[in-house]
């Protein structure tokens, strides 16, 4: 009954260590929507065609305006191979996805912006940090040695 504990136990510790890994290692996304509010608001259509250029495609707003979308469509392939030792073959799988990035201006009837959208993401500078990598690994480290001294193995 005892191992059966630690191994439930040791198999939750290494999750957690796996995902505080994931955290402190793997940037984080925010989306471009704020900022380009900020930016684009208030200006006029022909600064957005000037930094842009023409748009994808455009609709009417429903307010008498125009809803000017900026799209990039693409198909992102990805192909993963494995080998099987013991029948001396190797499996290669392909996929793809579809992606749809836009970003919407919402122009008013005097050729204003008054509204960005977009799906766009920006990074939030958050990266790779060897320290809390190691800080990390030492607490995952320690939590295992304690475990096995709580268990008397």
């Amino acid at each position: 009954m005892r191992r059966i504990v630690f191994l439930c136990m040791l198999a939750m510790l290494m999750s957690s260590c796996s995902t505080i890994y994931k955290m402190t290692t793997r940037p984080v996304y925010i989306s471009a929507e704020g900022s380009m509010n900020e930016e684009w608001v208030g200006r006029s259509y022909s600064d957005i065609v000037m930094q842009f250029g023409a748009p994808t495609r455009s609709a009417d707003d429903g307010r008498d305006g125009k809803i000017h979308v900026y799209e990039d469509i693409r198909t992102i392939v990805s192909t993963s191979t494995s080998h099987n030792e013991v029948m001396h073959s190797v499996d290669t799988e392909t996929s793809e996805r579809t992606v749809r990035d836009f970003t919407e201006f919402y122009v008013d009837p005097s050729g204003e912006c008054y509204l960005v959208r977009s799906n766009r993401k920006v990074e939030d500078g958050r990266k790779f940090s060897l320290y809390d990598t190691i800080l990390t690994s030492g607490l995952c480290a320690g939590a295992v040695i304690a475990l096995f001294a709580l268990l008397g193995c």
